[in-house]
């Protein structure tokens, strides 16, 4: 059973911000568990879990048929290098003089 977290409805986060938030809170949770606790819509909870996938910032193991997500625990050097941008010029769309 997924554990009781409670976030504010109104609390200035907004929704991927708020699963972020109930998953690093929790042992790890599933789509139902996430819909369940933000009141969400378990297709909105699914495509916002692929999001933060994604992002490389939450990663799932399969319990059954179901998806754990918990966070990404990444150290210092991997963190930095994850979260790195990187700039790339423009080439010059005047063309040749």
């Amino acid at each position: 059973m997924a554990p009781e977290i409670h976030l504010e409805e109104n609390s200035g986060f907004d929704i991927k911000e708020r699963i972020f938030s109930a998953i690093k809170h929790s042992d790890g949770l599933s789509i139902s568990d996430v819909a369940r606790i933000l009141h969400l819509n378990y297709i909105t909870a699914s495509k916002y879990l692929a999001v933060l996938e994604a992002e490389k910032r939450i990663t799932f193991r399969h319990v059954g048929m179901a998806k754990l997500y918990k966070v990404v625990s990444l150290d210092s050097s991997a963190r930095k290098e994850a979260t790195q941008v990187r700039f790339v010029p423009e080439e010059n769309k005047e063309g040749p003089a």
